[in-house]
């Protein structure tokens, strides 16, 4: 039985040959088909058809590319490329899946869904790699596949700082509880709220059956003091 929630990890230290492969691996994250690539939404922020919102849409059109990073606005594709390639730092790819019907349950079958995820969760996986939110860097793309949506997530530091790239067993560990815990929080709210009702209604029932139990043990002692020709 395969696991719902599956995290794959691995590193690449800094070789000329891991840092080329890195530039290529986030364009090709970014472009290839089944990208979530987002929608456009510059109509509100400008006057159409200016040097300004050509520019704009030129950047950020639909089919641009489907990168995110811990930034709200679109990333630089180029520029994130140009990082990679000079990062003279380990880096590390991953990515976390789901199958397809816990997806769409749990509502991550959308960038946006994916996006909130990982800004909430990344500074504190990361810093269970001894990597602090200020010497963070990291950007990802959301693949709609079918059967098993993602996203790839890769990650980096600054200034370089760690020197193992594996991750130990304890560090895998913690950080597949972090993600787990964001990606079923809706999910564990909704089940503590079942169990804390179910847990009421069993109360509210056992306290009305002793209630009325009392009422037929008084009703009997009445009874019985009645025929022993004593007062109620």
């Amino acid at each position: 039985m395969s696991s719902p929630f599956v995290m794959k990890i691995a590193f690449y230290p800094p070789t000329a040959k891991n840092q080329a492969r890195n530039s290529a691996h986030v364009q090709y994250i970014a472009t290839r088909p089944g990208a979530d690539r987002g929608e456009l939404s510059i109509e509100d922020e400008l006057e159409p058809d200016t040097p300004e919102w050509h520019t704009k849409y030129m950047h950020e059109r639909p089919g641009s590319h489907g990168l995110f990073t811990a930034e709200e606005e679109m990333p630089d594709l180029g520029e994130v490329q140009k990082e990679l390639k000079n990062h003279n730092g380990i880096v590390w790819r991953m990515v976390l899946s789901l199958k397809e019907d816990d997806a769409v349950r749990l509502g991550y079958t959308t960038r946006e869904s994916w996006e909130k995820v990982l800004r909430a969760t990344l500074p504190e996986a990361a810093a269970k790699m001894g990597i602090p939110e200020s010497n963070l860097r990291w950007a990802a793309a959301f693949h709609q596949t079918k059967g098993h949506p993602h996203v790839h997530v890769i990650l980096w530091e600054k200034e370089p700082k760690r020197t193992r790239g594996v991750l130990s067993h304890g560090e895998r560990k913690d950080i597949r509880k972090i993600f787990i815990r964001e990606i079923y929080a809706k999910e564990r709210l909704a089940l503590t709220a079942e169990k804390s009702a179910v847990r009421d209604l069993i109360r509210d029932t056992a306290k009305r059956d002793i209630s009325e139990v009392l009422k037929e043990v008084k009703k009997a002692r009445i009874e019985i003091r009645a025929l022993n020709g004593e007062k109620p």
